[in-house]
């Protein structure tokens, strides 16, 4: 369909009722007297408007549509194996149970993993002399961890999935080691070592 052709095919209801403007009903009208199936969309949506304004009903077929209807809705018995049949009923039960037992153990797991504890930097530490140290950014774990081994700090925890390293002075005064750690270029920060 050209550009013209489909412009036209839309304003067809519009033409048959009388709504469209002068320009574009004389459009439509002159359209129509070259364009066979834009003459017979007119012809059909005529009849339509006909029998909506008469009020009388279109034949449908029910009982037979009813019976199309019923064939696509039930289609048969279902002819897959039983075993094929039965394999999706088990798997949904697998994954129910799997939920289930994963719901129940939820409880047990918490207790097992202790108390829920959230550490900041700059809270006060268990351990008096006991420094909290975070590495500079694009700083490697290893480098860090050399650093803290050259200052002669013991390393109390380290975990990998966080950044903060824990850290005890084995000899010289942690005050003194928190203060030359933070001036080192692979340390962000430090905290801790005063008596608290």
């Amino acid at each position: 369909m050209d550009h013209d052709h489909q412009a036209v095919w839309e304003m067809i209801p519009w033409y048959l009722n009388g709504t469209l403007e002068d320009a574009d009903q004389r459009r439509v009208a002159a359209h129509l007297n070259r364009c066979a199936a834009c003459r017979a969309e007119v012809a059909e949506q005529r009849r339509l408007q006909a029998v909506i304004m008469d009020g009388t009903t279109a034949d449908t077929h029910a009982a037979e549509s009813w019976r199309t209807l019923q064939k696509h809705i039930r289609p048969g018995r279902d002819r897959r194996p039983i075993l094929q049949r039965w394999a999706s009923v088990w798997a949904a039960g697998a994954v129910a149970a799997a939920c289930l037992a994963a719901l129940v153990a939820m409880p047990v797991l918490r207790v097992a993993q202790g108390p829920n504890e959230f550490v900041t930097l700059t809270a006060p530490g268990d351990d008096a002399g006991e420094l909290r140290i975070l590495p500079a950014p694009g700083v490697e774990r290893h480098e860090v961890l050399s650093v803290l081994e050259d200052f002669g700090l013991e390393v109390t925890e380290a975990p990998v999935i966080t950044d903060l390293i824990r850290a005890r002075p084995s000899a010289s005064s942690p005050e003194e080691i928190a203060q030359a750690l933070q001036d080192h270029p692979a340390i962000a920060f430090v905290t801790g070592g005063a008596a608290e």
